[in-house]
């Protein structure tokens, strides 16, 4: 079930049956490595369950994943195929592998034969490829065998306790460990499945320009017709220091330029590909750039999650060069403690809706590579 649309089991087994077929006879052999890049959809458990009825296993990407990191994990993975969609044509230009944009494909997918694919099973073939974010500045994947999977959901379906009356929220991008636990469970004993929305929606009456600031890339979000400019904001996103994007935070940086703000969102460089202090030295580079042009007086800087630890960073580098501070700082959700000793990451891990604290270490270790988590910096 997704917003606007639902499907039973038996639209769902159909349709990917025909994706199956049609991989098998225009695409791939069983036991080939395919890319899902597609965003939270119907189309993507479409996709994600047609890859496995096809004996293939699959790659899954984050949507909000830079160009470079796509291009590396279709290498990395060897890649006979990726499924991507339109919106995703520019960001896989420089993918080797072959590419399927499964939204042009989709009339001939569905005018496909209905029933499964019968193929031979034999051994324990690779059912997906799922990377971690390393941490010697590369993310690495691990192969998942069929036994290895099918046993887990065995004991983690019990486990939860999943039946077949609940409804169950899958709102992790598919590239995450945790999005496994989601959706598999759920299917394997015919409760519904509720999908979350791909992001939040972006309010109306703003407009986005690319530039690049400081030598860095980024975005402008400014509002149509709205009130004054009353100060530029240098907004930093969060995302673990691995992942998201200015798109990805664009409900925020439009809900912020709605209210008179001229907002600059930087894209700046994520780990593991780019570990410390990469991201710190974009921050700055943008911050200076902008200083020039607007003057500190007129700057305000804000950030959550690992945007906001960026933020508090940007002010205490400044401070240290004796360079001129912004006019105000606004930090949400700051990750501040990449020690992870903060009692609290423990205490709290239960009661946050969105993040479990203790997630951070592993963030933390991909971000530093090696560095000093209790530098100041850092």
């Amino acid at each position: 079930e997704w917003e606007g649309g639902r499907a039973s089991y038996a639209e769902l087994d159909r349709c990917a049956n025909r994706l199956a077929n049609y991989l098998l006879t225009h695409h791939v052999q069983p036991g080939a490595r395919i890319g899902i890049l597609v965003p939270r959809s119907y189309e993507m458990y479409v996709t994600l369950l047609g890859i496995q009825k096809a004996g293939a296993a699959f790659v899954p990407m984050d949507p909000s994943s830079p160009a470079d990191r796509v291009e590396y994990f279709a290498e990395d993975a060897g890649l006979d195929l990726l499924i991507t969609t339109s919106a995703f044509v520019d960001v896989v230009a420089e993918v080797a592998s072959p590419t399927l944009l499964i939204d042009s494909v989709w009339d001939e997918v569905a005018a496909g034969a209905p029933g499964r694919p019968q193929l031979p099973m034999s051994g324990n073939p690779t059912a997906y490829i799922i990377y971690t974010s390393g941490s010697s500045g590369r993310p690495k994947g691990v192969d998942v065998g069929q036994a290895s999977i099918c046993n887990f959901l065995h004991v983690i379906t019990e486990m939860y306790d999943v039946r077949r009356g609940d409804r169950v929220y899958q709102g992790m991008t598919i590239s995450f460990d945790f999005a496994i636990e989601e959706v598999w469970p759920t299917w394997a004993v015919g409760a519904t499945l509720v999908a979350g929305p791909t992001m939040l929606p972006t309010p109306r009456g703003v407009r986005f320009s690319d530039d690049t600031v400081g030598g860095v890339r980024g975005e402008w979000v400014e509002a149509d017709g709205g009130p004054a400019r009353s100060a530029t904001l240098l907004y930093l996103h969060g995302g673990g220091f691995v992942g998201c994007s200015p798109r990805t935070h664009r409900p925020i940086t439009a809900a912020l330029a709605l209210q008179g703000l001229r907002v600059f969102a930087p894209d700046y460089r994520l780990a593991p590909e780019h570990p410390f202090p990469a991201a710190p030295q974009d921050v700055q580079a943008v911050y200076r750039a902008l200083r020039v042009e607007v003057g500190a007086g007129r700057l305000v800087v804000a950030g959550d999650s690992a945007g906001g630890n960026l933020a508090l960073g940007l002010m205490l580098a400044l401070k240290d060069a004796g360079e001129t501070l912004p006019a105000a700082a606004v930090l949400f959700s700051p990750a501040t403690d990449l020690t992870s000793g903060s009692a609290s990451l423990e205490l709290n891990a239960d009661h946050d809706a969105m993040f479990d604290g203790r997630q951070l270490g592993h963030l933390a270790e991909a971000y530093l590579n090696g560095a000093d988590p209790a530098q100041p910096l850092a």
